[in-house]
């Protein structure tokens, strides 16, 4: 590596051991990288002119990065004004990517709080009294209520991993055929008796 960078700092090889020149000029280059446990692929078209010049590189990454560094274009193109040779923009892209990744894991730890204080609020609005079993992930919950002949039923909720987003799928044990209501009229629909 330190022949495909050598203005590349000793220790800074380490970051970027799979990145190699495609020709002999060092215009192209093509590799992979490691950024929070998942290889990610990259190619960097340097400019032909001046050999430090990176205002005007390319770059092209696998798709993964691309949702990744969707709006963060703007930040990418000042990396690449502020570095003064590849090897530097290589960390600080890596670094990106980093944050990047760590925020998109925030977010959704956040998503999954806002889906649990979502399902709880629903079943306040039901009652805990009628809550028959919740799974340990919050991914199944069973509700039981009983119809106007006091026959115990069981409703049971399956909760995708996009919810509140995405609405949750209901599978019923009732005398009658079932048909759930639109999830946005709300879940009172559970709390009114159930005719036979």
């Amino acid at each position: 590596l330190q022949s495909a960078f050598p203005d590349m700092a000793a220790g800074s090889c380490d970051s970027w051991p799979l990145v190699l020149p495609r020709d002999g000029k060092r215009r192209s280059y093509v590799g992979y990288f490691c950024a929070g446990g998942s290889d990610f692929k990259i190619q960097i078209h340097m400019p032909s002119g001046a050999r430090h010049c990176l205002d005007e590189a390319r770059i092209n990454v696998d798709w993964r990065l691309q949702c990744l560094l969707n709006g963060s274009e703007t930040v990418l193109q000042q990396r690449l004004e502020q570095c003064q040779h590849l090897p530097s923009f290589l960390i600080e892209f890596k670094s990106l990517i980093e944050k990047l990744l760590c925020s998109n894991k925030r977010s959704e730890n956040a998503l999954s709080i806002l889906a649990h204080k979502a399902i709880a609020a629903a079943i306040s609005e039901i009652g805990w009294d009628k809550v028959n079993y919740i799974s340990d992930n919050f991914d199944t919950i069973q509700l039981m209520a009983c119809d106007t002949k006091q026959r115990r039923h069981v409703l049971s909720v399956r909760i995708p991993s996009q919810f509140p987003s995405s609405a949750p799928t209901f599978l019923a044990d009732l005398p009658v055929s079932f048909s759930p209501i639109s999830v946005t009229a709300g879940v009172r629909w559970f709390t009114r008796p159930l005719y036979a």
